[in-house]
């Protein structure tokens, strides 16, 4: 299992990819952090909720004190911009091309701990 350290901008949440810890919101579980994520991305694909869910985006990046700052601030803008500029194909192909590429990494990475341990 992968876990990033903060709420990724591009890509999908996985079972294998989860995120850390500090990026739980109140007292929901890991399932339901993943799920909202999901709807909220994909809300994001279309046009004119797109527009809205970039401008969310963009206004939850701005006014975050610098306590609670996202390491990855900038990709959730670029993200925002996106969305308000009614790209959501463009995203939807991204979202996919990094869910892949983080649950394969996900697989390879956990097959060669177990490979190392076997061996060990």
């Amino acid at each position: 299992m992968i876990i990033l350290s903060s709420l990724p901008a591009f890509g999908f949440q996985t079972k294998n990819v989860n995120v850390g810890s500090s990026c739980k919101y109140g007292l929901h579980t890991l399932e339901e952090n993943i799920n909202m994520e999901r709807i909220s991305r994909i809300a994001g694909y279309i046009p004119i909720i797109g527009t809205i869910m970039g401008c969310a985006r963009i206004w939850g990046v701005l006014v975050r004190s610098e306590h609670e700052k996202l390491p990855n601030q900038v990709n959730h803008i670029v993200r925002g911009v996106m969305e308000v500029c009614c790209l959501g194909i463009l995203l939807a192909l991204i979202d996919l091309v990094v869910t892949a590429y983080r649950e394969c990494r996900a697989r390879y990475l956990s097959r060669h701990a177990e490979l190392r341990h076997a061996s060990s």
